[in-house]
């Protein structure tokens, strides 16, 4: 399991006690969080000069913004429109939220059957 984000607030808090020269173990307890994230958070400020979130590892998303507006739309408009990259399109659409599902089978209705409904 990866490492949890600490939100930027939280990160310059600590490098404003670091500069009033509190222990990490103080600033650990002050901020609520390990002591460990309080010694990487100074190390990482002494060599970066900033408190940012740095970029994170894995695969870059295939698909754009632009893209993934494009895909939402013409799921909205065409929900048994097929696909060729099934899991990808999955991904994006439950990103807005929309679920994949089957339609039932219905009968077609007859003239008749029509005719009998309007009575």
């Amino acid at each position: 399991m990866g490492r949890k984000r600490i939100e930027t607030q939280v990160k310059s808090q600590i490098v404003a006690y670091y500069k009033l020269n509190y222990h990490p173990n103080q600033i650990a307890a002050l901020c609520n969080c390990s002591r460990g994230c309080v010694v990487n958070t100074i190390r990482n400020w002494k060599e970066n000069g900033g408190v940012g979130d740095n970029s994170r590892s894995g695969r870059p998303r295939v698909s754009t913004e632009k893209e993934d507006r494009m895909l939402f739309k013409l799921a909205r408009k065409n929900p048994r429109w097929s696909v060729r990259k099934r899991s990808t399109v999955k991904r994006r659409l439950l990103d807005f939220q929309l679920e994949s599902y089957n339609e039932t089978e219905k009968q077609l209705l007859s003239k008749e059957d029509k005719k009998k409904r309007l009575k």
